[in-house]
């Protein structure tokens, strides 16, 4: 296996040392002694072509190869073929793709003197072609290599041969029968040599060397040193990214080394380069000077290489941070403002990135300016306008709009949504709600998109999400039940924006239970056979038959529980209550529910 020398890397596809989708093809390729890098003369027996494992060649496998000593290094035109004469065929028959390699036997050993370059002609005479470029091929020196290519002429070797076509395309080859050399020492080209403000995350990268079957670096903070990197193997390529930052403002010194079988490159030569601080992030969002941005606009930034955080300046004046005074935001890059801007406000601001105690210098500072228009006070969770639930939709519906709603999230039952607003309600005491949007008065919002949540602004879970109410109609509606008792929902409204002719605006929204039955100014007693007493009261509460009763909830007008008492006595001492109107639900033990009106005085 060693005596053997392989020349190319990679898995492009190229014009060497056939092409398979032409029908003809005749082609002569220079190899330099230096590429050969033999360790002496010697008899080649064989050549090695690569190519993918499955490719098929069924069209291109009749050969003749040829090869020949020249002192040439690059052919000087188009028709400057090396003539018949001066070559020795050594291989006439098919070949066959072999797992990815295609070996020509030769028929008998070529004496290498190992003085001259060395010359490979491939004459494929198959009628037809493939379907693509299947073999290997790399990038050698300008003009090393010329071929014909015909799908209705097969050119003679043995003849006046036509105007063929001049590359640097080469084969990836491997020369059986010769031994390499050790190879020669990799020219590196970065960094490079004694380069300043390289990144903390350099690319060293180097030209190929000759025979070289993979390649070693080492790096360190002294001349000779190890100490990042020890003759660490990164295989057969020409460029190698750290994984891990380097230190910021240090020398480095580093030394690329070529191996293959015969051994490693010696003596090459080692150079330094020193790291720069870290980079501004560069910020993307909102672009400099924008104009009309939101009220809570999203600054958005990339990240700085090595960067393990960012902090932001923010001011109403160039160089001012009295909105945000070098706040750190973590390894974030992005951030949100959690609060609405003024209107109308010229906002100045820096995003600076650190490492430890290193921080970004002289990062531009850039301004945007914020809108004119108001967003409706409910624009986001946090302003969401509370529902007080209701007997049926009509008792306490309100009017709502999303006129200047500048959100820009999307429900998830219906993407084709957009400027949503958001709403909140206590669940009352029977745990069911419902949900419900409807036609404001002469407005062109016509279609709604609703979603309910539990949790908090900061937390929200998805509850259920409706585009169009079941029972027909473009108005969302949900009904839920089995909710907490006193527990906050909220509610985001969006419009549907699948029908252009849907437009932001007016409409109305109800929260409702039927167990919500008696209105705020109504004082009757149940018509079920329980009974509480006195009504009005001051501190006490009696029920009249407690035996079947499992559960007492009281909830004030809104439908918010305030207190709630399991197994109760026949006397509820309700002093800690203000004055008000109160609902009463009795939960009894056969799992019915009886709700009565009482107001403390």
């Amino acid at each position: 296996m060693s005596a053997q020398i392989s020349l190319g890397s990679g898995t492009n596809t190229g014009t060497m040392p056939v092409l398979t989708n032409w029908g003809y093809t005749y082609s002569q390729q220079i190899f330099l002694k230096s590429e050969l890098n033999a360790v002496a003369a010697g008899n080649i027996t064989g050549v090695k072509f690569n190519l993918g494992a499955t490719s098929s060649i069924a069209n291109s496998t009749t050969w003749k190869v040829y090869i020949g000593q020249t002192a040439k290094t690059t052919f000087s035109s188009t028709s400057d073929w090396i003539p018949l004469a001066s070559l020795t065929q050594v291989f006439d028959g098919e070949v066959v793709n072999n797992n990815g390699e295609v070996t020509v036997t030769f028929s008998a050993p070529f004496a290498y003197n190992n003085t001259d370059n060395l010359v490979i002609a491939v004459d494929e005479n198959k009628p037809n072609f493939d379907d693509a470029l299947y073999f290997y091929t790399y990038s050698g020196i300008s003009n090393s290599t010329l071929y014909y290519r015909s799908d209705t002429t097969n050119p003679d070797p043995a003849g006046t041969l036509p105007t063929g076509t001049r590359s640097a395309t080469k084969s990836r080859i491997t020369f059986l029968g010769l031994s390499p050399n050790a190879p020669s020492c990799p020219v590196v080209s970065a960094p490079a040599a004694a380069a300043t403000g390289v990144s903390v995350l350099p690319s060293i990268s180097w030209a190929a060397a000759a025979t070289a079957s993979s390649y070693k670096i080492s790096l360190g903070t002294t001349a000779g040193g190890t100490d990042v990197m020890n003759m660490m193997d990164v295989g057969n390529v020409t460029s190698y990214t750290l994984a891990n930052p380097l230190n910021y403002n240090t020398q480095y010194y580093v030394t690329v080394y070529a191996m293959n079988a015969a051994g490693t490159s010696s003596g090459c030569t080692e150079r330094s380069f020193t790291t720069g601080g870290i980079t501004c992030p560069s910020v993307s969002a909102p672009s400099n000077n924008a104009t009309n941005a939101p009220l809570q606009p999203t600054i958005s930034w990339a990240s700085s290489a090595g960067a393990t955080g960012y902090r932001l300046t923010v001011g109403t004046t160039a160089g001012s941070t009295n909105v945000l005074n070098n706040v750190d935001l973590g390894n974030v890059t992005s951030y949100t403002f959690p609060s609405p801007l003024a209107l109308s406000t010229d906002y100045f601001y820096t995003v600076n990135a650190y490492s430890g105690g290193v921080t970004s210098s002289s990062c531009a500072e850039r301004k945007f300016t914020t809108t004119t228009v108001t967003p409706v006070s409910n624009d986001e969770c946090g302003g969401a306008i509370a529902l007080v639930p209701g007997g049926n939709f009509d008792q306490n519906a309100i009017t709502g709009t999303n006129m200047n709603s500048t959100s820009g999230s999307v429900a998830t039952c219906q993407t084709n949504s957009n400027n949503n607003v958001w709403y909140s309600v206590i669940v009352p005491a029977s745990g069911s709600i419902t949900l419900e949007t409807k036609a404001g008065t002469s407005s062109t919002f016509t279609d709604t998109v609703m979603s309910v949540y539990s949790g908090n602004c900061s937390g929200l879970t998805l509850i259920q999400c409706n585009d169009d109410n079941p029972a027909g109609g473009l108005f969302s509606y949900i009904a839920l039940t089995g909710q907490t008792p006193g527990a906050k929902l909220y509610i985001s409204v969006w419009k549907y924006t699948g029908n252009t002719s849907v437009t932001d605006g007016e409409f109305r929204i109800s929260a409702y239970d039927a167990s919500i039955v008696l209105a705020t100014h109504e004082v009757k007693e149940s018509k079920n056979n329980i009974k509480v007493y006195p009504n009005p009261f001051s501190d006490v509460l009696n029920i009249s038959d407690i035996a079947n009763v499992k559960t007492v909830w009281i909830a004030d007008i809104s439908g918010r529980v305030v207190k709630t008492v399991v197994k109760p006595d026949a006397i509820l001492y309700l002093n800690e209550l203000k004055q008000g109107v109160y609902i009463i639900t009795l939960e009894m033990k056969d799992g019915s529910k009886q709700t009565i009106k009482a107001i403390k005085k």
